[in-house]
């Protein structure tokens, strides 16, 4: 039997309305869960309209949690709602194609 392939997004580029590069995201670290669910440990995103970053460092993924979809449902918690600005962003996306090791 054949190894199966990995889909990791290793970076994404977010363009504005004008298709200007508006920021790029750079996964890293992965680190494998359940023997089946990767996770980046290291997220970059740079934001090149403002010239600041951010570093998110992942320490511990919990799958299985027990929570349920209510808990997501941006209609059952008015108050905590997203603010979403710019909704018309694109993503390029560059991925590893790796196999499993």
């Amino acid at each position: 039997m054949g190894r199966q392939a990995e889909f990791r997004e290793l970076k994404v580029d977010y363009y504005d309305r004008k298709d200007v590069l508006l920021k790029t995201l750079l996964l890293s670290e992965y680190r494998q869960y359940e023997g089946r669910y990767w996770r980046a440990h290291v997220m970059f995103m740079d934001n090149h309209q403002t010239g600041k970053s951010t570093t998110l460092t992942w320490s511990h993924y919990i799958f299985g949690a027990g929570l349920s979809d209510r808990e997501f449902d941006s209609n059952a918690r008015p108050d905590r709602r997203a603010n979403v600005v710019g909704a018309d962003i694109h993503r390029h996306v560059t991925a590893d194609h790796g196999c499993n090791q």
